[in-house]
């Protein structure tokens, strides 16, 4: 477990892999979170982090169009390669494919965590990110938000 959180933060950034070692250990072995909640609560508020700086640099989107194209930005960036096909965009790759073979579900489940993380900051219009496993290319798939969330008050 503890190699998996080390490939995943040398993926994303030398800076950040102490960083994200130590937030999985703590959370995995100090707090006594099991080893795959922490795994997917980290990548989940890594994602959340990528979509922050994102929408940092280009504005909040505000259209669903929009959302899901700055979200493709985004994996693009960190490594993954979008390619657009009919109402979806899949991941033609897994930056962690080595790791896949051996760890799918595990990859898998971190992968969602990350892109789905990184789908919810861009609200309103938040890009669904759905798990659909396929030969070849990472298991996430992004898709357009049909209806835009609004947040409301209590």
């Amino acid at each position: 477990m503890i190699a998996f959180a080390v490939a995943v933060a040398k993926k994303f950034s030398d800076d950040q892999a102490g960083n994200l070692v130590a937030l999985l250990a703590y959370f995995a072995f100090v707090a006594g979170e099991p080893a795959i909640d922490a795994l997917r609560r980290i990548a989940a508020e890594r994602g959340r982090s990528f979509g922050e700086t994102a929408i940092s640099a280009r504005g909040r989107p505000v259209t669903a169009e929009a959302a899901l194209n700055l979200a493709v930005d985004t994996m693009r960036q960190l490594g993954y390669e979008p390619r657009r096909e009919n109402d979806r965009v899949v991941m033609v790759n897994c930056p962690f494919h080595a790791l896949a073979q051996a760890q799918t579900q595990l990859v898998c489940d971190m992968n969602h965590a990350l892109i789905g993380g990184m789908a919810t900051t861009l609200e309103p219009h938040c890009p669904a990110a759905d798990l659909e496993p396929a030969e070849d290319r990472c298991c996430v798939v992004l898709r357009p938000n049909t209806k835009a969330r609004h947040a409301t008050s209590a």
